[in-house]
């Protein structure tokens, strides 16, 4: 099976290719501009390596490079530069962040056959590994950004502590899960953990609930009612 190029550049530029790339094995999807190009990756969802000419470095220019390059994260891109751009250090940070090589105009076929095949490889790696199943990060949970990376950091030093904790934030974001995490990773994991929902509580109930009373602590306490005992308490509210 042939491997897929998206190429976004003009039919002059399309005529220096020699037909030996296809004898090769590669299969050029070429556009003029952008929305076209998405109307071929739209029927090619294997195309995993792109060339895109850019003459100049204007914003607008630059900006319907990186439109395209964001929405094809699978794939890897291989810029075609003229000399005179690359004298710009702005343009160059630009080629650095967002494609995985550069290749200057007129085209050295042999060495931009090179560039493909690798980039190619790459491309087919992160394929692979895209395929794999969701990364499972830390104490049951999933996420691997930056975000999650800090969670994990302080439930590990909180969990070392003989400490209160106090747990917080908007309805699902997972407080509950958390304090379970905590629980099952301290040195109390073999005592029981106890999750309280304080809201379905009237305020001055809420004491009794958690730690119980004896018979004749206040009026209507007829006989002795044992609290909600566990090593930790965790309020879900």
């Amino acid at each position: 099976m042939k491997r897929k190029i998206l190429g976004i550049f003009p039919d002059r530029l399309a005529n220096s290719l020699p037909s030996k790339l296809d004898e090769l094995g590669w299969d050029l999807l070429r556009a003029e501009e952008t929305e076209a190009a998405f109307s071929l990756l739209g029927k090619a969802p294997d195309c995993y390596v792109g060339l895109y000419l850019i003459e100049d470095c204007d914003q607008k220019t630059l900006a319907q490079c990186e439109e395209i390059l964001l929405q094809t994260s699978h794939m890897e891109w291989i810029a075609l530069v003229s000399s005179a751009c690359l004298s710009k250090d702005v343009f160059c940070e630009f080629i650095v962040a967002n494609f995985y090589d550069y290749h200057t105009t007129p085209m050295d076929i042999p060495r931009l056959l090179v560039t493909l095949g690798r980039a190619f490889g790459k491309a087919s790696m992160k394929k692979k590994l895209s395929n794999r199943q969701p990364y499972m990060g830390e104490f049951g949970m999933i996420g691997k950004s930056t975000v999650m990376q800090e969670l994990y950091a302080s439930l590990k030093k909180i969990c070392k502590t003989d400490s209160t904790v106090l747990i917080y934030g908007e309805s699902g974001t997972g407080k509950e899960l958390a304090a379970r995490s905590i629980h099952q990773h301290s040195a109390r994991r073999s005592a029981p953990f106890v999750a309280v929902n304080c809201s379905a509580f009237p305020s001055h109930l809420i004491q009794s609930e958690l730690f119980g009373y004896e018979k004749g602590a206040f009026t209507g306490a007829v006989q002795r009612k044992v609290g909600r005992q566990g090593e930790r308490y965790f309020s879900t509210k």
